[in-house]
This record gives structure tokens, sequence and C-alpha cells, in this order.
């Protein structure tokens, strides 16, 4: 169960909190204004610095409505076509916005990527990871007459404490606290 929250407040922003938006509008911005240096005409509509509102309502509302549609495959020229794809698409973005956001979306800083790579291999995104965890163990608790559908999903240890839940099926695993793992050699 989670926390009591108003019919206003939509749980996606309670988990895409404030903090990451600014994080990824803050970056992604430093990359748009290194973009906007290779056009001739940098006042070009789709140039603009992206703020967070269009970050969270317009850019992640997209990407998840890709993933609701399962059109993640589907060629971006799409967002143009009236006849074809889905109009959602069209009233969120232009086709140029949307791929030039995608080009310049960041979750760090570039500039002291490689120093704090020695000791943390996913830096590019930990940030981030760290703050969405603790939103969904924040907002998230459950209570004892919780009741889970049994379903287990296969991820072959990829997860530092995932631990056996059912022994006769090794190969599937319990996620309760999610840490990544990355096998870099």
């Amino acid at each position: 169960m989670t926390r009591d929250w108003t019919e206003e407040e939509n749980f996606g922003n309670i988990l895409f909190s404030e903090d990451i938006l600014q994080i990824v509008v803050q970056h992604s911005n430093r990359k748009l204004q290194e973009m906007r240096h290779k056009y001739k005409k940098e006042d070009r509509p789709e140039l603009k610095d992206i703020d967070i509102i269009e970050a969270h309502v317009a850019l992640i509302a997209c990407l998840l409505l890709t993933a609701i549609f399962k059109s993640n495959k589907e060629d971006t020229a799409l967002f143009a076509r009236d006849d074809k794809g889905r109009e959602i698409f069209r009233c969120i973005f232009s086709q140029k916005r949307f791929l030039l956001l995608l080009a310049a979306l960041r979750f760090d800083d570039p500039n002291t990527r490689e120093e704090k790579k020695k000791n943390d291999p996913a830096t590019h995104i930990s940030e981030l990871y760290d703050i969405f965890i603790s939103n969904c163990q924040s907002y998230y608790n459950p209570v004892s007459y919780m009741c889970i559908d049994e379903m287990l999903v296969r991820c072959r240890q990829i997860w530092r404490e995932a631990h056996v839940s059912i022994v006769s099926r090794r190969h599937l695993y319990e996620i309760f606290n999610i840490d990544a793992f990355l096998n870099i050699t």
C-alpha cells in the first residue's frame, strides 16, 4: 500500500520527483546549449531549453506512451504523418523536437563522469537511480493483508541483492531492494 495522496496528485509525480526532473533538465539543457552552436540559426524552436514541465509532462509521458503502445521501434517519421502513426505523439511534440530532446537527454555531468566512473561504473545514472529507489521505498509500504499474485520475473542474477525465493526454481528471484550489478570487464 502507499501513503495517502490527493486525487490531483499523480503517483508518477511522486516516483519521478522534482529532484529527478531538475537533474535531467539541468544536464540536458547543458547538452542543448552545446548542440545549438552547431546550427546557423540558433533560435530555432526545437533548440530551445527544456523546462521541468516539458520534461515531465511531455518527454517522460511520450516515452511511456511509446512503451504502452509498443511503438518504440516505429519510425519517428510517423510523428509528422496524418494517415499513419498515433495522433497523440503529434500533439505532444514535433518530430524534430522529439529527436533533438532524445539526443540531448543527459542524467549527469559529463565533465565529472570519468572521475566518478572509477568508483561507480553506473555513474551516469546512479544519482537518479538512488533518488528513484528512495522514492519507491518511501511511498510504498507493503501491509500484512496484501495479496501478491505468483509472478516471478527471471533476472539471472543481474541484481546484487536478489535472493532465491523458490528453491526448486533457482533461476527465479524475488527482488526486495534493487541494486544494479554491472558485469563490466
